[in-house]
């Protein structure tokens, strides 16, 4: 028997029903990628603001151990330099400028550290949190213990910025404190530790601290 032969009408109703689901197709890709896009473009704008903790340090107790150390550091200075004199251990300087000169210089570099720890009361950030209605609650460290203070979500803020908080120095370790600075715009600086805990990452922290249309 011979081979049948196609017939030349089903070929060409096979070949436009071909063509037929392929427009088909790329009119479905082309519409899923419009409105896919669009879809996309309304949830982001819909998408809910963060709320709840944008940052978190465990440092407080640490700060407040080292802040008795370098409050108790001056006393024991006064007292040691007190005894030194008693007992004539600085006799060589004479009674002129240098017998009172040395000790006030071993008292200030004593007292330095606790002027810094004071400089830190007040702006040393342990948590920041963020409710529904856009308002930040920051808890900063103080000597006499946590202070809490908010903003509204107007609030203006001067740019917030990065720092390195780098150090070297010969024959010591050096140093790798790198901090962000918060600024409220008539309020005082606050230093946020970026070895803390950034639940949402730095862009968060900066999305909601927005710099005033004047900066």
């Amino acid at each position: 028997m011979g081979r049948k032969r196609p017939n030349r009408g089903s070929i060409h109703t096979r070949r436009l029903r071909e063509e037929r689901e392929a427009k088909a197709l790329s009119d479905l890709q082309a519409a899923q990628t419009m409105y896919g896009s669009r879809h996309t473009e309304v949830r982001r704008a819909k998408a809910a603001p963060i709320v709840g903790c944008l940052y978190h340090s465990r440092r407080g107790l640490t700060l407040t151990l080292v802040a008795l150390l370098c409050l108790a550091m001056p006393l024991f200075t006064a007292i040691l330099l007190g005894a030194m004199s008693q007992v004539q251990r600085m006799e060589e300087f004479g009674q002129g400028p240098q017998s009172w000169m040395l000790p006030a210089g071993i008292f200030l570099l004593s007292v330095a550290p606790l002027l810094a720890i004071a400089w830190l009361s007040g702006r040393y950030v342990l948590q920041i949190d963020r409710d529904g209605e856009g308002n930040l609650h920051i808890e900063t460290w103080t000597l006499l213990g946590r202070r809490s203070r908010s903003w509204p979500a107007s609030a203006d803020w001067k740019p917030m910025t990065q720092h390195a908080g780098t150090a070297q120095f010969a024959r010591a370790p050096s140093v790798n404190a790198p901090y962000l600075t918060l600024h409220p715009v008539g309020g005082r600086r606050m230093i946020v530790d970026l070895q803390g805990e950034l639940p949402h990452g730095v862009a968060a922290l900066e999305a909601v601290v927005l710099p005033s249309e004047s900066q």
